[in-house]
């Protein structure tokens, strides 16, 4: 499972996930396998210069399974969709409690935001 966070933070598992994944400056990126996490940050390459669908696009090439954040718009709901990577948003909270939560299944069932899409409560 390849999961990306949107953080403001480069602080790997300790890092706050952000609010807005399309303008969070890190995507902290954690494979899990086997029990074992390995953990890549990638800079945000459209903080920039945000524009519609590059940001989901950008993280569905790095085969991304879900995309974790505070909050996304509609649109991008809609490409995560597209492009087969599941949103889950409405997440505050360190990168290291929510991968714990969604490893032991807490974080499994996922209910519509405002935008109609993925929210999960805690």
């Amino acid at each position: 499972m390849r999961i990306a966070f949107s953080s403001d933070e480069n602080k790997g598992l300790e890092a706050k996930i952000a609010n807005h994944f399309g303008r969070c400056n890190f995507f902290i990126i954690v494979d899990v396998e086997e029990g074992h996490v390995k953990i890549e940050t990638k800079k945000n390459p459209f903080l920039e210069n945000h524009e519609p669908g590059k940001v989901p696009e950008f993280i569905a090439k790095q085969n991304v399974d879900i995309m974790v954040a505070g909050g996304m718009g509609p649109r991008a709901l809609e490409w995560f969709k597209k492009l087969g990577v599941t949103p889950i948003t409405g997440i505050d909270n360190t990168i290291k409690d929510v991968l714990e939560d969604i490893l032991s299944g807490k974080i499994n069932n996922a209910e519509p935001c405002k935008e109609g899409e993925h929210n999960v409560k805690h």
